[in-house]
């Protein structure tokens, strides 16, 4: 009987190991995912960040600026 008891107590302790590694293996996923979403967001921030770069660099602010003004200009005329 005092083995039997024994091997109950064993596999009752092996289960609650099992149940904390479980429970570990789950937080370490949960934080991989978070850490994967973190990584997605940042190279999309620094793809607009390229992009942003890109159009003040380019001289498109410029043009666009440029564009505005001229239409501004026109709509002015229209409505005199």
């Amino acid at each position: 009987m005092l083995g039997k008891i024994s091997a109950e107590t064993h596999l009752l302790k092996e289960k609650e190991e099992s149940l904390k590694e479980i429970e570990v293996l789950r937080t370490q996923v949960d934080w991989n995912q978070e850490v994967t979403r973190f990584a997605m967001e940042n190279l999309q921030l620094k793809e607009e960040i390229r992009r942003l770069k890109s159009f003040y660099e380019g001289g498109e602010r410029e043009m666009m600026n440029q564009q505005i003004v001229g239409l501004q200009n026109k709509l002015l005329e229209a409505l005199d």
